[in-house]
This record gives structure tokens, sequence and C-alpha cells, in this order.
């Protein structure tokens, strides 16, 4: 024989569970809220601002492509982007491009990573940025993509012929229980 008292406190506790899971969620889901609101803003410190006024002088096109970089860069100010696809862009020559991020590089407005051929571009944080400043001791790396038609060996209206793998996601045999339907059957044997 099942013993009321005990069933009542594990529903209890199930319940407590549960809420605590919700709220949880609730807090997870208001932060994401506040991340994807603020994930189209870019901030620029005054200071840099001076500077890039400076910058303009020197060098009109190596601003361009500090702010093309900063309009580009994912929330850990990174982007990939090959020099091609930012001659294509700003309308200008390779050796041009080149100077430019150059003199940005050197006067420390970005930092550049290479990745095999490739270069993955750090605009400076105390400069731009787009996130909380508590995460920037981390090393977490990732990188805003950008290429263009051009650069690839398929035309943009061979893209859509690319197959694409698809993973299928179990479910845990658990997750029912955290559901909001409290009818779910369940699978737990007294």
């Amino acid at each position: 024989m099942i013993d009321e008292n005990y069933l009542k406190n594990e529903v209890d506790r199930l319940r407590d569970e549960k809420a605590k899971l919700l709220d949880l969620l609730a807090k997870k889901e208001v932060e994401d809220r506040v991340n994807k609101i603020s994930a189209n803003f870019v901030q620029v410190s005054r200071s840099a601002m001076k500077e890039m006024r400076k910058l303009q002088d020197r060098s009109g096109l190596s601003l361009k492509i500090l702010i093309l970089l900063g309009e580009k860069m994912n929330r850990q100010n990174s982007i990939i982007i090959s020099q091609k696809a930012l001659c294509q862009l700003l309308e200008v020559s390779r050796q041009s491009i080149h100077k430019a991020v150059k003199i940005l590089e050197q006067e420390r407005w970005i930092k550049i990573l290479k990745i095999g051929t490739a270069n993955a571009y750090i605009v400076n944080e105390k400069v731009f940025w787009c996130s909380d400043t508590k995460n920037r001791r981390y090393a977490t790396f990732s990188a805003n993509i950008i290429t263009t038609e051009a650069e690839q060996d398929k035309s943009k209206e061979d893209w859509e012929s690319i197959e694409i793998k698809n993973f299928p996601f179990i479910k845990s045999k658990y997750e029912k229980y955290f559901s909001d339907n409290e009818d779910v059957e369940s699978d737990i044997k007294y």
C-alpha cells in the first residue's frame, strides 16, 4: 500500500521544483529579451569619438573601415571578413584596404587574428562595444562572418541546392514532468 503522506510530500516537492524551474526560465527569458534589444546597438566612448575625428583627417578610408567593422561586429567585438569583401563593399582597391587596415592595426583601433588565409578583426573594446564589459577578460571567441557572392564557388542561385544536415533532438523522459499541463500522465511507478 502506498503511504498517502509520502505521495502528498512528493507531489509538493515536485511542484516546488517545477516552480523553481519556471522562475529560472522566466529570468532567462527576461535576460534574453534584454540581450536581444541591446543586440542592435553599438556604443562608442566619447574620448574615442575625438580620436576618430583625428583618424578621419589621417585616413578617411581607415575610419570608414572602422565604422563598418563596428557596425557588423558581434557581441565579442569580432568579425571575419576578407579584404576582397571589404574592397567590394567600400568600392576601393585591395592596396587601399590593406593600407587603411594597417593604420587601424598600428594605431590599436583593431587587432587582427589570422585564421588560415582569412583574418578575424577584433575591434578595440575601449572604442566600440555592444555588451556589458564584465566579460572582457574571457577568451571566448566567435565572429560574424561576412562574405560576398564573388568569393564563392557557387552562385547565390545555387546556394539553395546545398543540403544541410539536420540533427534530431531527443526529449528527456523527465521533460514532461515539468510541463504546464497538469494532466500529463506519469511514468513513475509506485
